[in-house]
């Protein structure tokens, strides 16, 4: 797609609207053509800015002259009947294949070439991915490429009793009752359930897709599921069945939750549905830019690029950034948006991301809640809570810890979980032969940091939340805060128990080199401790937002940003980052990032931190560069302590307190 080409797409749009004002009673193409070119050229070129046009007396007149109340009515009512079909994105259940109201990437050739000859052979097929990841919406459009075959989807979250064995195959009956209501065969048990399918009953093989199958686990006892599963696995082995193949849908991490050794059908047929690549990522903003030439469609390319570095393609994440860049930073009412600035760049989305965009997402969006419901979902007592318990220990003191981390032979099969829910995966690097775990993507991390606050309270002191927060004629004092922070609320034991988890050696990026095989810290550890501190020590008075950024820089170069931006509804704006290193050309890296700041922030802090052995060393200090001692644009905080976190010695540039 030519995303450049905004001369057709305005033709394009252009043409709608003058088809829309021609169905006005009385109102024939030329005037239909000269209203909307006029309201072209003064950029009112959608169809909610034509809505408040008509709502306004001057603008009214001025654009439709000797128009009649009743043709005024007319037209609203045609703009809003077809406001509703322009397209946009939608995250909410799999999209059906005649959906014309949704961008939507077409995965079908992925399908054709990997589920088809599974089900050409008669498979059982567990399809899966992590939530949100649009496995729905392509078995929706799937179907339609397979007329060989009757094709019968049914969701397991709509209509289906999971109390008991025969409440399961009766009200699974009904659904089919509903789809083929001249069947006239009423479905009490899973014998009915079988007889329905008999070969002779059918004019061609049948697959049954079960879309949401794993709640199958969540929602019935043991003895129930095993039941119907055995069911289902005689049906693979019969002779006399239409059923040919089944293909089960969904994420199956509770599976490992159960300790479930098997697949469901005792059969190893596995389908793991790939994420977004970067240039489906960029077809699916391309086609937005491409309705809307308002907007700049080189702009929003490179907001697309910086969105799939942020979700790695992940579908769901990546529709929710659209949702809410269209919701937040383009289609707000008037033409406002919370940046101020149309059309939108880089830098407002950057800015709108790093201020608003979590707790617009958190507070709105299901598609997040739905990641780790069953980790971090507090009003529901599940039968698998020692599990989840431990899964969530797993998480705090080593993946949210480490940027890349082992896991423990003993320790693996707790964390399965988080491989198939698209939490954490294997980075395998067959070079050194080794294996290590880090979170599937830079958004997963935050939003994992984010849903671990309430959890990682209780690792706190309870005098945290009593404790006065230092600021004087409502700043903050960014030095007291540190100071406070590291030497009474830092959970000591977990820095320590770190030392082997977060903390890597020289060969890694991210650590600082104090001497051969030293281990040192990861800016990784401290951004997660930091942020969870301040997320609990300063709320609600002020936001926290977390933003763990990976990026390439020159040709295979991957550089890492931990930043922690605090807000509150004052604008009193702070942005923290983070380098572990005494490199002088790292730290002056990272200070000029810093610096950049300073347009949208009234306070950059740059955290300088080392792990030393003689705390009190203040060579420490002044073996800094000049230039980052006596830095006066951004406040520097140098945080020294000792391997046994029992020292520290905290210093800044300033003279006065920040």
């Amino acid at each position: 797609m030519n995303t450049n080409n905004t001369n057709n797409t305005s033709f394009i749009t252009e043409d709608i609207i003058k088809r829309l004002i021609s169905q006005v009673e009385s109102i024939d193409d030329s005037d239909a053509e000269s209203i909307t070119k006029q309201l072209f050229s003064n950029f009112i070129n959608r169809i909610d800015l034509i809505l408040q046009t008509l709502d306004n007396d001057q603008l009214k007149l001025k654009y439709f002259p000797n128009w009649k109340d009743g043709q005024i009515l007319q037209l609203i009512k045609i703009l809003k009947s077809t406001s509703a079909a322009v397209k946009q994105f939608r995250i909410k259940g799999g999209l059906l294949p005649n959906d014309l109201t949704t961008y939507k990437i077409d995965n079908s050739l992925w399908d054709k070439e990997y589920l088809l000859p599974l089900i050409n052979n008669k498979e059982f097929v567990l399809y899966f991915a992590p939530r949100g990841s649009g496995k729905s919406t392509r078995i929706n459009r799937f179907v339609n490429e397979i007329p060989q075959y009757i094709s019968i989807l049914v969701d397991f979250q709509y209509g289906i009793d999971f109390g008991s064995v025969n409440g399961f195959w009766k009200s699974f009956g009904s659904i089919l009752n509903q789809q083929f209501p001249t069947s006239n065969f009423s479905i009490q048990n899973e014998t009915d359930f079988v007889m329905f399918f008999s070969k002779h009953l059918w004019i061609r093989p049948v697959v049954l897709f079960i879309d949401e199958f794993d709640l199958l686990f969540l929602k019935s006892d043991q003895n129930v599921y095993t039941d119907i599963l055995k069911t289902f696995r005689g049906i693979k082995h019969s002779l006399h069945t239409a059923i040919y193949s089944l293909v089960a849908i969904g994420s199956f991490g509770i599976l490992k939750l159960i300790n479930f050794k098997l697949s469901p059908f005792n059969i190893t047929s596995r389908l793991r549905v790939p994420y977004f690549s970067e240039n489906q990522v960029l077809e699916l903003f391309g086609m937005y830019s491409a309705d809307r030439p308002y907007l700049n469609p080189l702009s929003i390319q490179d907001i697309a690029k910086d969105i799939y570095s942020k979700t790695n393609g992940h579908p769901g994440h990546t529709v929710l950034c659209g949702i809410l860049i269209n919701d937040k930073l383009v289609s707000v009412c008037r033409g406002a948006n919370k940046v101020g600035k149309l059309p939108i760049d880089l830098n407002s989305w950057k800015e709108y991301y790093a201020k608003w965009f979590w707790s617009d997402s958190v507070n709105k969006w299901s598609t997040l809640k739905v990641m780790a419901s069953l980790l971090f979902n507090q009003n529901v007592n599940s039968l698998y809570d020692s599990q989840i318990k431990k899964i969530i220990d797993l998480l705090i003191n080593h993946a949210l810890v480490s940027s890349g981390f082992s896991i423990p032979a003993s320790m693996l099969q707790d964390f399965e979980y988080l491989f198939e829910e698209g939490i954490i995966y294997e980075d395998r690097n067959e070079l050194h032969g080794n294996v290590r775990y880090t979170f599937t993507s830079d958004f997963v991390r935050n939003y994992m940091m984010i849903l671990c606050k309430n959890y990682f309270s209780k690792l706190l002191p309870l005098t945290i939340i009593s404790t006065p927060v230092p600021s004087e004629n409502d700043y903050l004092n960014m030095y007291e805060i540190l100071s406070t922070t590291f030497n009474r609320f830092l959970p000591k034991d977990m820095v320590k128990l770190s030392f082997t988890n977060a903390f890597n050696r020289k060969r890694f990026s991210g650590s600082m080199d104090l001497k051969r095989d030293h281990l040192v810290p990861q800016e990784y550890f401290y951004h997660f401790l930091l942020f969870e501190i301040l997320s609990i020590w300063l709320s609600p008075s002020y936001t926290i937002t977390p933003e763990a950024s990976t990026f390439t820089e020159g040709e295979n170069e991957t550089k890492y940003r931990w930043n922690i931006l605090i807000t509150n509804s004052l604008k009193r704006n702070y942005v923290i980052e983070i380098v572990a290193s005494q490199d002088d050309i790292q730290i002056g890296q990272h200070l000029e990032q810093v610096k950049a700041y300073a347009k949208m922030t009234s306070t950059p802090v740059l955290i300088i931190i080392t792990v030393v052995n003689d705390v009190n060393n203040p060579k420490l200090w002044n073996d800094l560069p000049s230039a980052i001692v006596s830095e006066k644009e951004v406040n520097i905080i140098h945080i020294q302590h000792d391997q046994n976190v029992n020292y520290f010695n905290i210093q800044t540039n300033q003279q006065t307190n920040i």
